[in-house]
């Protein structure tokens, strides 16, 4: 749940300070002992090359 509130925290400032308001989350695990939450910000600029998770690649 801690981890679940953090993520909250990032996101809320992304959009408070940053302007940010839509991301991708992807998850990565690599090992038995650990993992990675990718959080990409989606910015204007990239709309160009679509609006879905494939549309990643050429970013």
């Amino acid at each position: 749940m801690d981890y679940i509130n953090l993520l909250s925290k990032i996101r809320k400032a992304q959009r408070e300070v940053l302007g940010i308001e839509h991301v991708y989350y992807f998850y990565n695990e690599d090992t038995t002992h650990h993992f990675h939450t990718w959080m990409v910000p989606l910015y204007e600029w990239m709309s160009a090359f679509g609006r879905s998770v494939e549309s990643m690649r050429p970013v």
